[in-house]
């Protein structure tokens, strides 16, 4: 008994010290890039990461930018200006504006963000360009660059303004390492000689004193050293890699300390890094990467590179290292290209794996997981039968299999069931075998049901309920099974359940509560059973499941369910399905209740601790120390306190709660854009535009994305969605591309999301298309407008075809008329008005022969007078002589002197206004107009006076005609012959005519006349 005491204790102790192990032993997992990789060589002389999250990195063999995901290069190119100057490239450093400045062997270049390119700086004679060797160090707080020129071996100040080069120091060996941030004023730098080293002070831009250190055996007693790199760690303090060690060098007493000693051997360091206020990452001469102690100012870690694990160093080596804000550690190993890692990325612990089991033949792809004691735990394998594994002590202690005459019935394991008995059913594909604990043997179950079939059905779930009975989730249905003494295995089917099912496939089962039983059948639909006194009734068909559920966990009043198609909900009180959310968005195999507020979860892809106060997720994979991404479904479980999960290549032990997040965010960038097809050149640097306008018939877009990070950036999860066309955001992991043809004009957004923060996009670019001339508002309604005008204008100019042709058919009729009544008036006068004049002189002879017929004769006489004047009235009005003879003016005075003789009425005309003469056709319309208006005014008025006026205008004639009359309405007054005559001969003209009159006030008619009508 105090034996078992004693080793309960010790393996508590060991738990206790593994885990506390696992806590502060920073355990690191590297990547690797190298020039298989894409790298532009594997000796690296610089490491640096820009504000826009790429890594840069210096080469004997060109520059190469590196996002997590794929390098690209940057080499001299003697036939373009705009390369870099030279591929051997020393240090980098980043500007206020976003350039960056790379020393080369040749010259100082810049590389220009916005386009993608370099300009190349020369020193030295101003005629022509010198190569030489450039290493720039420092910008100083008047934008002056302080660098190295290797051709004078001095250190120079260069103003860009002036172009001016000034001279600081000749204490150099090509190397600087400044102490301080950019554009500051500069205090003191360090320089690199042959041996030792240089610490140069300056006040105000200029050299006060240099003193030297570790260049020689002195007075001081400082050995000989070749300094690799500098740190400083304040003014009193600066760390320097060596190759006699690392040192603790007080620049102002010039006191020093030598740190070499780790594990017996001597270390010469080359790299030096911060971990944090109390630890460096020292990179060493061919003992890998160092932990140092500053507190106790000793070495504490190693990591080297490890033969059969990938996920070492890649070279012991080291001759640069970085570690960035997001906690990224940049390994720069000799000959070996970069290994880097995230140092607060968690660290699973992993067994069983493949790189450590030594015999390859064994089968470590765990279908079945279920522990046995503290520190051993059953592992059911797919093809390779079962291991017993001590996780403590990293080793297989047993292995049973068919071929082994264990008992076995199959080296497929499927599950592992552990009865109330102590013993364990297996199952296999067919079969079933009993383990006896304590003769540890297998025995074969025959298999039977209560049809009397003995032929196995596949099994989904084999478990205990509430009640200690056993049962089986077959594609049969559900079966209470037994274990018998004649070495059988009966499955009685449960037919209150099986009978309610639409389908008797069943795969899964859960007891929500002691009296309500879940079942699902295969793919299909979910239901919900109430027991009672032994009895199944069917409570509720909770509906249509079309994917497979592998496990729940029940928070409250919502289950959570692992399924094929994702990490679902259920209401438990009113059992009811969340159909419309999923909250993992892939196959999960596994579901576990870990400390508030979190669930953990195995799937495809990796490992999910979900929150479900906040409904986030945070995803883990192998580059934590997973044994995979891949999980297989039903193995999680815990052991001594642990959560275990199991996959394709063994399984991992982790304690929850000491499972943090990596503090590293991913950034998303677009990193190319092609329009129709074609690269798109305007914004040379992709990564940098923000805006696309395109012409229409440029509506063919491709943009690729990318990850931009550097733990686990192949899985990182990115969002894309073109705001306005796309419905709904796309998932991709790492990179991606996408082509949107034929986008119709208008304004979208492209957005980029990190799938760690959808609250915001990390990228939006937006895209405009800009529509074609016709579609444009303006030219849509310059074009309305103008069909409407050639619409008004073919309209106008039908209307007034139609007029013309009225026009002209009044004229013809109106000169039709003259023509007539000059005929008639010359047939009166030549005809009919002579012989009346003949038979007057015939008359005047009878008088003078027969004086007795006097009066009688006289008479005739009179009445033959008053026929000829009356007959000359007729003639003047039918074809008036003096119009035609002395125009429209005289005409009008002659009429009126005709109507003032009569004395009944006056007329008064008043022609100064015009003096001009009418053509023929215009007078003797206006005459008959005349003539109808004094007709009207004699027949109708009752007037005393009419007025007629004409005045001559710039544009037009004004014929004016007043009476003193009693008026007329001109709403109600029938139109007769009169006014109807009057209109056509004023349209004939192209005139307008206005009247107007008031009752028993007069009336007013005036006709406007167009000069240009005239003149006709």
């Amino acid at each position: 008994m105090r034996v078992s005491r004693l080793y309960i204790f010790f393996v508590l102790f060991m738990c206790c010290c593994v885990k506390a192990v696992a806590q502060d032993d920073p355990a690191l997992l590297f990547k690797h890039l190298n020039a298989d990789k894409g790298l532009s060589a594997n000796y690296i002389y610089c490491l640096y990461r820009d504000d826009h999250g790429y890594l840069w990195i210096s080469t004997e063999n060109g520059l190469t930018r590196f996002d997590g995901l794929t390098c690209k290069v940057y080499r001299h190119n003697a036939n373009d200006s705009n390369s870099i100057s030279g591929n051997f490239c020393n240090n980098i450093m980043e500007d206020k504006h976003g350039d960056l400045w790379i020393g080369t062997q040749n010259a100082l270049s810049r590389y220009n963000r916005l386009t993608d390119n370099f300009t190349t700086f020369h020193f030295g004679n101003t005629t022509k360009a010198i190569r030489q060797y450039v290493f720039p160090f420092f910008i100083d707080d008047k934008n002056k660059m302080w660098l190295y020129l290797g051709m004078s071996g001095s250190i120079f100040k260069y103003d860009f303004k002036t172009k001016q080069l000034d001279s600081i120091s000749s204490y150099s060996n090509g190397h600087v390492f400044s102490t301080q941030s950019l554009y500051t004023d500069l205090k003191y730098y360090v320089t690199r000689g042959v041996k030792g080293i240089y610490i140069t002070y300056l006040r105000s831009g200029k050299p006060v004193n240099t003193k030297g250190f570790f260049l020689s055996a002195n007075a001081q007693k400082q050995p000989v050293a070749y300094i690799n790199q500098a740190y400083k760690e304040d003014d009193t303090t600066l760390w320097l890699c060596s190759d006699i060690g690392l040192v603790k060098l007080n620049p102002t007493s010039e006191h020093y300390e030598v740190y070499n000693k780790f594990r017996g051997k001597t270390i010469a360091t080359i790299s030096i890094s911060e971990y944090n206020s109390d630890y460096f990452f020292i990179g060493s001469g061919n003992d890998g990467l160092l932990m140092f102690d500053r507190r106790n100012n000793v070495f504490a870690g190693q990591y080297t590179n490890q033969l059969y694990n990938d996920q070492s160093l890649a070279g012991n080596t080291i001759t640069y290292s970085l570690l960035d804000k997001q906690h990224n550690l940049f390994i720069a190993c000799a000959d070996h290209g970069i290994s880097y890692t995230n140092i607060r990325q968690s660290i699973f612990n992993k067994y069983l794996y493949k790189e450590e089991l030594t015999d390859p033949s064994i089968d470590n792809n765990i279908v079945a997981l279920l522990p046995v004691s503290a520190t051993q735990v059953w592992c059911g394998t797919k093809t390779g039968g079962i291991i017993v594994y001590d996780w403590l002590a990293r080793r297989i202690v047993d292995r049973y299999t068919h071929e082994k005459n264990t008992g076995l019935s199959g080296n497929n394991i499927l599950q592992l069931v552990p009865l109330k008995d102590g013993n364990m059913l297996v199952e296999g594909p067919g079969s079933f075998s009993l383990y006896n604990r304590q003769s540890k043997t297998f025995t074969t179950l025959n298999y039977q049901n209560n049809n009397g079939s003995n032929i196995k059905p596949a099994v989904h779930q084999l478990k205990y309920l509430h009640d200690s009975n056993l049962v089986a989730v077959s594609e049969e249905g559900m079966f209470d099974v037994t274990i018998e003494s004649n070495k059988t295995i009966r499955f009685t089917g449960i037919d209150d359940i099986n009978n309610n099912l639409e389908w008797n496939h069943c795969c899964f089962a859960y007891e929500l509560s002691n009296d309500t039983l879940l079942v699902q059948t295969y793919y299909t639909n979910l239901y919900a059973f109430k027991k009672q006194n032994g009895k199944y009734t069917l409570l509720k068909n909770i509906g249509s499941t079309p994917y497979k559920i592998f496990n729940l966990a029940c928070i409250d009043n919502t289950a959570y369910l692992a399924t094929s198609a994702g990490l679902k909900t259920l209401n438990i009180t009113k059992l009811q399905l969340d159909e419309n959310k999923t909250l993992i968005d892939a196959q999960c195999n596994d579901i576990a209740i870990a400390e508030k507020p979190y669930l953990w979860i195995t799937t495809s892809s990796g490992l999910y601790r979900y929150n479900y106060y906040l409904n986030t997720a945070s995803r883990f994979t192998k580059n934590e120390g997973l044994q995979d991404n891949l999980f297989n479904a039903n193995t999680m479980t815990t052991i001594n306190g642990q959560m275990a999960v199991a996959g394709v290549n063994g399984f991992n032990l982790f304690t929850p709660y000491l499972v943090h997040e990596s503090y590293n965010r991913h950034l998303v960038q677009v990193d190319n854009i092609l329009v129709n097809d074609k690269q798109y050149t305007q914004v040379p640097n992709p990564s940098l535009c923000t805006k696309l306008v395109l012409p229409y018939n440029q509506n063919t877009i491709s943009l690729s994305f990318t990850t931009i990070g550097f733990s686990d950036p192949e899985q990182n999860v990115i969002y894309y969605q073109l705001k306005n066309y796309d419905n709904f955001r796309i998932k991709a992991l790492g990179k991606g591309s996408i082509r949107y043809a034929q986008l119709p004009p208008g304004r979208y957004e492209f957005q980029l999301y990190n799938g760690n923060d959808l609250r915001k996009p990390a990228k939006t670019l937006f895209i405009i298309i800009t529509p074609p001339l016709w579609q444009l508002w303006w030219f849509r309604v310059i074009g309305v407008l103008l069909i409407a005008g050639i619409i008004y204008l073919l309209i106008r100019m039908r209307i007034n075809g139609i007029q013309q042709r009225q026009l002209e058919r009044v004229q013809i009729m109106i000169q039709s008329q003259e023509d007539e009544r000059r005929r008639i008036a010359r047939d009166l006068h030549d005809d009919f008005g002579g012989r009346l004049s003949t038979l007057k002189l015939y008359m005047q002879a009878a008088q003078k022969q027969s004086l007795s017929q006097e009066g009688l004769l006289k008479q005739s006489s009179e009445m033959i007078d008053q026929a000829i004047a009356e007959l000359r009235n007729i003639l003047l009005n039918l074809s008036p002589k003096t119009l035609e003879e002395n125009g429209f003016q005289a005409m009008l005075k002659e009429v009126a002197e005709h109507i003032n003789k009569s004395g009944l009425l006056h007329c008064e005309v008043d022609t100064a206004g015009f003096n001009g003469k009418l053509n023929q056709s215009t007078a003797i319309a206006l005459y008959r107009i005349c003539q109808e208006l004094i007709n009207n005014t004699i027949k109708y008025a009752r007037a005393r006076h009419i007025y007629i006026t004409m005045v001559l205008r710039s544009d037009a004639l004004l014929f004016l005609y007043e009476d003193d009359g009693v008026g007329f309405n001109l709403a109600t007054v029938k139109r007769g012959y009169g006014i109807t005559n009057i209109e056509t001969h004023v349209q004939a003209l192209r005139g307008t005519l206005t009247i107007d009159t008031v009752l028993n006030k007069g009336t007013a008619i005036t006709i406007e006349l167009p000069l240009y009508h005239l003149k006709k």
